[in-house]
C-alpha cells in the first residue's frame, strides 16, 4: 500500500493540515498489522508528483490494483466575498487534484485490465450548501468526472466509483 500527504500549508485554510508525523504514524499503524507501504510526499495538484508516485508504486509493489482519491480541503466564504485564490485552490485541491490521481494509475490499469478506482467526493457535491460554493463546486465535478470515467472503462475491468459521505465533525468543518 502506497499512503501519500503533501505536509504543507494552504494559504486560504484556516486549520491545521496533516504533517509528516501524522504520515509516519499511519506508516506505523500500517506496520502493526503487517501491511506493507510506502510513503510518499506529493502533491496532488501537481501532475508530476503524482506520476512519481505512480511510477515509486509500481516499482515497489508490481502493479497497482485499487486507488483511492480522498484529497481535499474546505474553507467557508459567501458567494460574493469568495476570492480567486480561495476558488483556485479548492478547485485546484479537490477537483484537479483528483483528475491527477486517477489519471496517474488509469493507464497501468488499462494495460492489467483490471483496477478499481475508488474517489470521495461529498453529499455536499449532491445538494448545495450556503458559504460553501467552491467546495461544493469541487465535489459536484469529482462526482461529473468519475461517473464519466466509469463509462468509459465500463468494458475493461476496470471499475470507478464515487463515495459521498456527510459532514463529520473534524477541524474542517469548524474553520469558518
Amino acid at each position: 500500500m502506497t499512503i501519500s500527504d503533501v505536509p504543507d500549508e494552504r494559504s486560504t485554510v484556516n486549520y491545521p493540515l496533516s504533517d509528516a508525523g501524522d504520515v509516519m504514524e499511519t506508516g506505523r499503524l500500517l506496520e502493526e498489522i503487517g501491511a506493507q507501504y510506502h510513503g510518499v510526499a506529493a502533491d496532488i495538484r501537481q501532475r508530476v508528483g503524482m506520476d512519481r508516485l505512480a511510477a515509486e508504486t509500481i516499482a515497489t509493489f508490481g502493479q497497482i490494483d485499487i486507488v483511492v482519491a480522498n484529497a481535499a480541503i474546505c474553507g467557508f466564504s459567501s458567494f460574493e466575498e469568495l476570492t480567486d485564490a480561495q476558488w483556485c485552490e479548492m478547485i485546484d485541491t479537490n477537483l484537479t487534484g483528483t483528475f491527477h490521481t486517477v489519471q496517474a494509475v488509469v493507464r497501468h490499469m488499462r494495460e492489467r485490465q483490471y483496477g478499481r478506482i475508488i474517489v470521495i467526493s461529498s453529499m455536499s457535491g449532491r445538494s448545495g450548501n450556503r458559504n460553501l460554493a467552491h467546495y461544493v463546486a469541487s465535489k459536484f465535478g469529482v462526482i461529473g468526472m468519475v461517473k464519466s470515467i466509469a463509462l468509459e472503462l465500463a468494458t475493461t475491468g476496470i471499475t470507478a466509483n464515487v463515495v459521498c459521505p456527510s459532514t463529520t465533525s473534524t477541524p474542517m468543518i469548524h474553520n469558518d
